[in-house]
């Protein structure tokens, strides 16, 4: 089971949409109602 975060709408185009997260990992970190989430390219 997971739980379903939609990334917020804007008037720029959805870089990450919908994003799942695993029950047990939402209820340690405490069962938020808004995440955020992180993006940035791996140093080559």
């Amino acid at each position: 089971m997971a739980v379903r975060y939609e990334e917020v709408v804007t008037d720029m185009p959805s870089v990450v949409g919908t994003l799942y997260l695993q029950k047990w990992a939402h209820h340690r970190l405490g069962e938020p109602e808004v995440i955020t989430v992180q993006v940035a390219a791996a140093p080559s």
